[in-house]
C-alpha cells in the first residue's frame, strides 16, 4: 500500500512537470510603478502585450523612484485635507538630488515663476505631476506627488 501511495506521487509530480516543460507556460505582471531601480530596461512589442500571458496591473500607482525616496523619509503627520506630510534632512541640495536623480529620472523638467518670484520645477509621469518647491508655511523645499509632501529639513 505504501509503494502504491508513492507511485501514484511520483506518477503526479511527473505528469505536473511535464505539462510545464512541454506547453512552456509563461506569464508576465507589469504594475505601474515599482519601488525598485532596474539597470535594464526591457521593452516588449505590440504584439507581445496583446496576448493573454501579459497581465497589466495599472491602478493610478507612484511616479518611478517615489517610493524609494519617500521610504527613506520619516512619517510627521496627515493634514485636515488627507495629505501625508514626511520630513526628511538635507534641505534644498537634497531635494534638488532627489527630484533630479531618482525620481521619474528620464521626465523633462518644467520651471514655473510665480509673481512672488518663488520657483516650481514639475516633472509629469503616467501617475501624475511631481513638484519641487519651498513650502510656502515653513519655507523648508518639499517634494509633493498627489497626497504626500517630503518636506527636506536643514
Amino acid at each position: 500500500m505504501k509503494t502504491k501511495k508513492r507511485f501514484y506521487g511520483f506518477l503526479s509530480l511527473a505528469i505536473i512537470f511535464s505539462v510545464v516543460f512541454i506547453f512552456d507556460v509563461q506569464t508576465v505582471q507589469a504594475a505601474c510603478y515599482n519601488p525598485y531601480v532596474y539597470s535594464e530596461e526591457v521593452t516588449i512589442s505590440p504584439q507581445e502585450y496583446e496576448t493573454d500571458n501579459v497581465q497589466i496591473m495599472c491602478s493610478g500607482g507612484y511616479p518611478s523612484g517615489w517610493t524609494s525616496v519617500r521610504s527613506t523619509a520619516k512619517f510627521r503627520n496627515k493634514t485636515s485635507s488627507g495629505t501625508k506630510i514626511y520630513e526628511k534632512s538635507g534641505g534644498y541640495k537634497k531635494a534638488d538630488s532627489d527630484f533630479r536623480t531618482k525620481i521619474e529620472t528620464k521626465a523633462a523638467i518644467r520651471k514655473y515663476v510665480k509673481d512672488d518670484g518663488s520657483v516650481t520645477f514639475v516633472k509629469s509621469s503616467s501617475a501624475g505631476d511631481v513638484r519641487l518647491y519651498k513650502s510656502s508655511t515653513e519655507k523648508y523645499p518639499s517634494v509633493w506627488f498627489g497626497k504626500e509632501k517630503i518636506r527636506y529639513l536643514e
